[in-house]
């Protein structure tokens, strides 16, 4: 999914007046940026990227779960956790995640954007700290932190939704998600990528304006980002590379939640287990 992630992040940051040349099809966009920088402009910035995401959802998960733990073990008898509650577990391990995370995600989108052939370019993950550092000091790595967060939201309404839908399919079964029951991988997919598209959609802008923010200093702030960018492309602006974020999000995101349902359900079986 490296192409579409580069692809998505040079949509967002592209405005009409820029001209870049990437077609709006995406085996267009593709070809152009093979033909400009060759077979490994697609692959430019996956260290960052790598390191970015599974810390992120190393992060987001060991502090999602812990949470969601603390908040059923004070439920009385037993209640299950409610929507809100939900959302604010996810908030919370969410705003920890995209603080840690927020310098690979600078790094990342400044080496999407720039070829390998500028003499000013990123070379890798520590060759952009430490350029990023000289000019312009520690909380440069934290640019765009406070957009950052609003991946905050779209995590949090994702997985709102994603327990909410799940929490219904255990009851039309007529049963409750505990250690020897669970629902089909299948399921797991269905619900994960539909709980995903419905937060994408509802947060997706935010994403645009976090990019173009990040990758230059054209912008002065997030209010003057957003006037700009509504002024020269309108509403759609804030939509740039919705479809192929789409595509590059969702295989990801329901392998990661299946994987983590089932290492969830193995953990509690064995502890289960010891306990008889």
């Amino acid at each position: 999914m490296q192409p579409f992630d580069i692809l998505k992040v040079r949509f967002q940051v592209a405005t009409r007046s820029e001209r870049v040349g990437y077609g709006r099809a995406i085996y267009s966009a593709l070809k152009n940026v093979v033909k400009k920088e060759g077979p490994s402009g697609l692959w430019r910035g996956i260290v960052p990227n790598i390191i970015g995401n599974s810390s992120g959802w190393a992060t987001y998960f060991y502090f999602y779960t812990t949470f969601k733990d603390v908040v059923h073990s004070q439920q009385r008898n037993n209640a299950s956790i409610t929507p809100s509650q939900y959302l604010l577990c996810a908030s919370t391990a969410g705003s920890i995640s995209a603080m840690v995370t927020n310098p690979f995600y600078v790094i990342k989108t400044r080496m999407y954007t720039s070829s390998y052939k500028n003499n000013d370019a990123y070379r890798g993950l520590f060759d952009g700290l430490s350029k990023i550092v000289r000019s312009e000091g520690v909380l440069g790595l934290w640019k765009g932190t406070l957009l950052a967060l609003g991946t905050v939201v779209n995590s949090a309404l994702q997985f709102t939704i994603y327990e909410e839908m799940k929490k219904t399919r255990f009851a039309v079964r007529g049963s409750q998600p505990c250690a020897n029951d669970k629902l089909p991988n299948w399921e797991y997919t269905a619900l994960s990528g539909s709980s995903k598209l419905l937060a994408l959609a509802t947060t997706y802008p935010y994403q645009v304006v976090r990019s173009r923010l990040q990758n230059s200093t054209e912008f002065e702030n997030i209010r003057h980002c957003v006037k700009e960018s509504y002024k020269r492309e309108g509403i759609k602006a804030f939509y740039r590379g919705l479809g192929i974020n789409a595509i590059r999000i969702l295989p990801g995101t329901c392998v990661t939640f299946v994987i983590y349902e089932n290492l969830i359900w193995i953990i509690k079986e064995a502890s289960f287990r010891k306990q008889d």
